[in-house]
């Protein structure tokens, strides 16, 4: 009977580095898995931000009162951010938690209480010129958030509120 040691030496030796070469994967599907598993989670999961400071909502008010930002045709969330000094997501954030309205919605009711007042006081002015001074972009919009607001269309306040 005759051995044959080297042929036994090289299968142990590829069954070894096998061996090894399948704990090397399995341990890298491992970590693999747990690696998609915690990315899944943390993008299925909202981004915490932080509340918006409980005086918000006075200091936009104030801000939009005082200095008549609502009258300016191009505002936006970050002008009246930048002038408080905040980030632009808490604008909205405060509006729609605090009084259950868009930033839009905000503003457009200033500017149509602001143009009813103009309405009474000058009775004889054009309502171009006060959807104008109101800062309406243009007046078919004027026209269209005065309804949504108010009910009826500013020709039909004027006449009846006067």
């Amino acid at each position: 009977m005759v051995f044959h040691t080297q042929g036994v030496r090289k299968s142990k030796a590829a069954y070894r580095w096998g061996l090894l070469t399948g704990a090397l994967v399995a341990l890298a599907l491992v970590w693999l898995g747990a690696f998609l598993a915690r990315r899944k989670r943390e993008s299925s999961e909202p981004e915490a931000q932080p509340a918006p400071a409980p005086d918000l909502l006075s200091r936009i008010t104030t801000l939009v009162e005082e200095k008549q930002f609502f009258r300016r045709k191009d505002l936006r969330i970050g002008d009246i951010a930048s002038e408080l000094g905040t980030n632009s997501t808490y604008i909205p954030a405060c509006l729609n938690s605090q009084m259950g309205v868009s930033f839009p919605t905000f503003i457009a009711r200033y500017r149509v209480a602001y143009a009813q007042n103009l309405m009474r006081r000058e009775p004889e002015k054009l309502l171009s010129d006060i959807a104008e001074e109101a800062g309406f972009s243009n007046e078919a919009n004027f026209f269209r958030t005065f309804k949504q607001i108010t009910g009826v269309t500013p020709s039909e306040w004027k006449e009846g509120k006067i």
